[in-house]
């Protein structure tokens, strides 16, 4: 299972921990005892049901949606696929879920692993395939036309997945089974390693608490659960065209604006009806891109405290006591398991630990980075005096232009001289050709398959003449579409001993958020679109890389949360190789970026470290400390709570602006996201991800074919050992930090 699908759980995505995480799809784990049901007695104690419309389905969408297809590498069958069949498929899948686990219930044999953990691992395998094609239309294809329809079926799925969860995990026979299977002498380590993390699943699960506490326990975990799934949707709707623009009305307000930008807003003002006007969308790349180049300091004022409000001022979309609620029940169920905190629970299986190693681990950067962002500062104030023949302090709104003004005069360079060389099909062939030169992948493009979007693409994953799998391709924004970008690991692989592809073909699948060209014209990206493309595509290769017994250890579901970040930060790298870049770089006439430029690029991402490194401590800071909290006093305000919090790690804290406005808000990543508490692992990968990195930097190839190797086989055992022990294979010492202090300019 996908880290992206299942967001915010506390293990690693795991085949029948399916249950598990699609009810605590944003947090961890939770559940209750439930009265064992007969596996004819389907009916669900909820008010969720279906009508008599809603169970008429085809048996070839019911199978569509239920099992591998016909097609090649067992392709999803999207074409025969609606928003409408997901509900009925969802019961028919549920229902058979539950027969094998009464079936299971009944079992008398001696319990072997295979008897008992295997057969627990298959139990919900249609359950699993049925969710998992509907979180991809669930994430991108929320539009106005089908949001009523996939909110619906996503609360129809927790129901039953919480029903099959609480059955499973709160049965005190199936643990003792698990138990006595796990104390046997002739395990594997993987099947030690597997048994260990699903025995810990039903401890998480409340199976020890007393029955009074159970009843909270369950409770508390539905609450959690309906108010994650509440605060998503209202960042989907907010982030609709129509609830989230400016307007601009009078053309002298667009100067300084590139011309391509302006006409995008000509399209954003055509689809609300304004023809006469031009409409920033304020969750889009666009509202950044406004605020670098506008040269209207009212207009970037009034963008900057607008996007600030988005999902905090008092609206429909409101996620204000959405967050604190959750903030609390995670508390609340944290000391249900006996545990001081939500953190203290959530990092139990990471390489850090606890919430203090975390802290440590970024206090140790903070005043170096400090340091270095202030004195980036201080050359950007300089660069405005300069400009403007004044001595008016940098404000935060104006901050985007001026940095970008200080890239210009400093270092010269401007990032949209990059776009030109950057377009879209070359640089996706061009980031497969370091996948092949890397880890020897190829891809083929695959147009005969069904897609559920035009813009989707399909390739076939081939290694050493081998297909691997598919790998499906959803690169541009569009309405009902899931901001940002993520992998999803659809079908992982497994050998269960046996051979590598037992479970079937890897199926996985990118998504990003890029802006697509009009009129069918070429799309061509920012350097940061190239950068964001390297990332996941990481996440994707971890995962055709694996060579794992059992799915649960396969690469990004293997690992702790603090290393499924390591293979996309490190092939970010290849972005600042210049030899790299310039191979698929070209502009339409086939000429590379010019040296110069490439180089003016390198030197002004080192003018920026400092800034962007501050970024990404502040992130981590008010996530732990917040997740390390074990309480909230009653008259708790989130946007008090983080102007103190942060007031140290800000910039502009001395200004005293007042700014009624929460981060927390629309922080997904760790309100709803896998990362609650867990925020610091992108740091913490990227410290090992340059590690890794200079060790192909020393060797004088970034290619080199024998710590390519070694990095290749890294990635292939997932989770099979140790994260730490599993990185000192490959690097034979501990990870430096060195390594991530020369790139982010701090030994320079």
């Amino acid at each position: 299972m996908s880290l992206s699908l299942f967001e915010g759980v506390n293990v690693s995505g795991q085949r029948f921990f399916l249950l598990f995480l699609l009810f605590f799809c944003a947090a961890y784990n939770n559940s209750l005892a439930t009265d064992l049901v007969n596996s004819s007695k389907t009916q669900l104690a909820c008010e969720t049901s279906l009508n008599d419309s809603e169970k008429i389905i085809s048996a070839s969408k019911l199978s569509a949606l239920l099992h591998p297809s016909k097609l090649d590498f067992q392709a999803y069958p999207f074409d025969l696929i609606k928003v409408e069949d997901f509900k009925p498929a969802l019961q028919t899948a549920y229902d058979i879920a539950n027969q094998r686990l009464d079936e299971f219930l009944r079992e008398k044999a001696t319990p072997t692993f295979e008897n008992t953990y295997l057969k627990l691992a298959d139990i919900s395998v249609e359950l699993d395939r049925v969710t998992k094609v509907f979180s991809i239309y669930s994430s991108t294809l929320s539009n106005s036309e089908n949001f009523k329809t996939i909110s619906e079926a996503n609360s129809f799925k927790n129901t039953l997945t919480q029903e099959l969860y609480f059955k499973l995990f709160n049965n005190e026979k199936i643990y003792k089974r698990v138990l006595k299977v796990s104390q046997k002498k002739d395990l594997t380590t993987s099947q030690i390693r597997v048994l260990a993390r699903f025995l810990k699943m039903f401890e998480e699960a409340g199976l020890n608490l007393s029955s009074q506490k159970k009843k909270k326990f369950k409770k508390l975990s539905l609450k959690l659960n309906d108010l994650k799934n509440h605060f998503s949707e209202n960042l989907i709707q907010q982030g609709r065209l129509e609830n989230s623009y400016y307007e601009i009305k009078e053309s002298e307000d667009l100067k300084g604006l590139p011309l391509d930008l302006i006409q995008r807003l000509k399209t954003n003002a055509l689809k609300l009806d304004k023809p006469q006007s031009w409409v920033i969308h304020l969750v889009t790349e666009d509202l950044g891109k406004v605020l670098d180049y506008s040269e209207n300091q009212d207009l970037q004022k009034d963008l900057f405290y607008l996007s600030k409000t988005l999902n905090f001022s008092d609206g429909p979309f409101d996620n204000k006591q959405i967050s604190i609620d959750i903030i609390t029940i995670e508390q609340a169920l944290a000391q249900l398991l006996g545990k001081q905190s939500p953190a203290h629970l959530k990092l139990e299986d990471t390489m850090a630990g606890t919430p203090k190693t975390v802290v440590d681990f970024y206090q140790g950067f903070y005043s170096k980075t400090m340091y270095k962002a202030q004195a980036e500062k201080v050359e950007i104030q300089t660069v405005k005096n300069k400009t403007l023949e004044s001595v008016a302090p940098l404000m935060p709104w104006e901050f985007s232009y001026w940095i970008r003004k200080t890239q210009e005069n400093n270092y010269n360079f401007d990032s949209e001289k990059l776009r030109p060389y950057l377009e879209f099909n070359k640089v996706l062939k061009g980031v497969f050709r370091i996948a092949k030169r890397l880890y020897g992948f190829n891809f083929m493009e695959r147009t005969d398959l069904p897609v559920y979007h035009p813009d989707v693409k399909v390739f076939e994953v081939i290694r050493q003449g081998k297909v691997l799998g598919l790998l499906y391709y959803d690169p541009f924004e569009r309405d009902g579409k899931k901001r940002g970008a993520w992998s999803h690991l659809l079908n992982p692989q497994e050998s269960r001993g046996l051979n590598d592809s037992y479970s079937g073909p890897i199926i996985n699948m990118i998504v990003s958020n890029f802006q697509k060209s009009s009129n069918n014209e070429k799309t061509y990206l920012s350097i940061e679109n190239v950068r964001t493309l390297l990332h996941e595509m990481g996440h994707a290769l971890h995962g055709f890389a694996s060579q794992v017994e059992y799915q649960e250890l396969s690469g990004p579901n293997g690992v702790s949360f603090d290393f499924v970040e390591v293979p996309s930060k490190f092939m970010e790298n290849y972005l600042l190789e210049p030899s790299v870049l310039r191979s698929f770089a070209t502009n339409d006439q086939g000429e590379p970026i010019p040296l110069d430029l490439l180089n003016n690029f390198i030197n002004s991402r080192n003018f920026g470290s400092g800034l962007s490194l501050l970024s990404n401590i502040r992130n981590a800071r008010l996530d732990i400390e917040t997740y390390s909290l074990s309480s909230l006093p009653s008259d708790f305000n989130l946007s008090d709570y983080e102007k103190n919090l942060l007031t140290d790690y800000s910039l502009f804290s001395s200004l005293g602006l007042k700014l009624e406005q929460s981060q927390i808000t629309r922080f997904s990543h760790i309100m709803t996201g896998a990362y609650s508490a867990k925020y610091y692992s992108y740091l913490w990968s990227e410290v090992l991800a340059s590690d890794a990195f200079s060790y192909f930097k020393e060797s004088g190839d970034v290619f080199h074919p024998e710590i390519s190797q070694k990095f290749y086989d890294l990635l292939s055992r997932g989770g099979s050992l140790p994260d730490q022990e599993n990185y000192m294979i490959f690097r034979g010492q501990m990870q430096s930090q060195e390594a991530f202090l020369r790139a982010n300019g701090f030994l320079n």
